[in-house]
């Protein structure tokens, strides 16, 4: 059985950070441009190895959160949509096997949809349902696809719905066969649909997983596809490209990632393969393992996500950790842990992550809602993690509270001296950031240069704008309210 981890930390004074997640381990993660991390200990599990049913998983699919802060799961194990509070207590369930109203046979698609309902794509049924988060059934549509020649394959996944409540669905053509002696991928048709289950016309196709008579390679690259408003970001794995597509599924630019080069080490990494497989005791790939060509090609995206703040998550496939014969859940979930990129969708990236080893993200948010956490617990966290040194030097700002009055002595022109030390410094401090940005590490490694941000120089303007109106004040430039006249 599988817990689901939902580990939350504050991105800002006003944010949080959710990260929904399939997962054995957590532990921290480092957004550092955004100052991003998932706390090593999550504040809400789900998911239990023996006791009662409800939070017994078989093969989680997908989660995410809504706004009320309700946690939905899908098993595709049983066919099963679970909902449960924000304290992790089951609430309800939505669905089971079979084909009729409100039966499910093969949940593979599952989205918060535009008005705040669940979306659900059944493949098995080929249908489009949508509920309340209650259980109760808003509509159901059947896929229209028969007599459509471009759809003369089944689709089977959803890659994500788009803005105005439309999805992006594809079907698989196998690549090769048991006869065919050379590795061919396979290929992706990607359609669009809308919520009523009509077509709406081509996105184009992908390549697929690397077969060899039949079988895929443990190495092989699979499609990667996120859907952003009404634009569709699309990579087949191979290269370390990802394709902006419109409406139409007309590519309109690529945005390049940087990776790193492996075939140094293509060695050590089949050799890491062949020890954990021999570790699980994969027999079966254990000798299909000696029958294969090493290649020293691997894929370079292992995952792409993207969150509702309109940013790409992009995983650097990680070898031997991401390859298809190691894998726990559903082939097209992301690999778990491994570095992912921050892109915006312009491309321009904003930093690295590091997601721990045995997290699998799942759905990634910034609610807006509280979480029970007790005070005691977020003072931990604050002094564990140091959120607390960044209170502590606006203290000095509430002891310019009594130089604010009408009475000036000697504390106004300490305070002023204060403040003036501190803004002169975080001002300068922030000079020398634009000339020359602060390389980020995590774990020891350099992974961005970060440029400090707006609430960074809104907060050393103020420390400057109150000491120059104390420095005023003390020297009498700022005017006064005049003195009574006994005449």
């Amino acid at each position: 059985m599988q817990p689901v981890t939902l580990a939350v930390r504050s991105v800002g004074p006003c944010l949080l950070a959710s990260l929904l997640a399939s997962s054995s381990a957590c532990g921290d993660l480092a957004h550092q441009s955004e100052a991003v991390r998932i706390s090593p200990e999550p504040l809400i599990e789900i998911g239990e190895m023996e006791g009662a049913e409800a939070y017994l998983f078989s093969s989680i699919g997908q989660a995410f959160l809504l706004e009320d802060g309700r946690v939905v799961v899908s098993d595709e194990g049983v066919n099963e949509i679970r909902v449960f509070g924000p304290d992790g207590t089951f609430l309800n369930s939505i669905g089971r096997s079979g084909e009729g109203p409100g039966e499910f046979s093969g949940v593979t698609g599952l989205w918060l949809t535009p008005d705040a309902l669940i979306g659900l794509w059944d493949r098995g049924n080929l249908r489009i349902s949508t509920y309340r988060p209650d259980g109760e059934l808003v509509s159901t549509n059947r896929l229209r696809v028969e007599g459509e020649e471009e759809y003369s394959v089944t689709p089977e996944v959803l890659f994500g719905p788009f803005g105005n409540g439309d999805m992006a669905l594809a079907s698989l053509e196998f690549g090769g066969s048991p006869d065919t002696p050379e590795a061919i991928p396979d290929r992706w048709v990607l359609a669009r649909f809308g919520p009523g289950g009509e077509p709406r016309g081509a996105l184009g196709d992908l390549r697929g997983m690397r077969r060899l008579r039949g079988q895929p390679l443990p190495f092989t690259p699979l499609p990667r596809v996120a859907v952003l408003g009404d634009s569709l970001f699309a990579a087949d794995g191979y290269e370390a490209g990802i394709d902006v597509r419109g409406p139409d599924g007309a590519v309109g630019r690529t945005i390049i990632l940087p990776t790193d080069d492996r075939s140094a080490d293509t060695d050590s990494v089949w050799s890491a393969l062949e020890a954990e497989l021999r570790a699980r005791n994969r027999e079966m790939y254990l000798g299909m393992l000696e029958r294969l060509p090493r290649s020293d090609e691997f894929p370079q995206i292992g995952g792409l996500l993207a969150d509702d703040r309109g940013l790409l998550w992009v995983k650097l496939y990680d070898a031997p950790g991401d390859a298809l014969w190691l894998g726990h859940g559903p082939s097209m979930r992301p690999g778990a842990g491994g570095e992912w990129r921050l892109v915006r969708p312009d491309g321009d990236i904003l930093g690295t992550v590091r997601i721990p080893d045995g997290l699998s993200p799942l759905h990634i948010t910034y609610p807006d809602f509280g979480l029970s956490v007790s005070g005691i617990e977020l003072l931990r966290l604050a002094l564990r993690n140091g959120w607390i040194l960044a209170v502590l030097p606006n203290l000095a700002m509430v002891m310019t509270c009594p130089a604010l009055g009408r009475a000036r002595g000697l504390i106004g022109g300490w305070v002023g001296r204060v403040l003036g030390a501190v803004a002169a410094s975080a001002l300068g401090l922030g000079v020398f950031n634009l000339l020359r940005p602060f390389p980020i590490t995590v774990d020891g490694d350099l992974v961005m240069y970060g440029h400090l941000g707006l609430a960074y120089w809104a907060w050393s303007a103020a420390f400057a704008t109150v000491a120059v109106a104390l420095w005023l004040r003390d020297r009498e430039w700022a005017s006064t309210r005049p003195k009574k006249s006994l005449a």
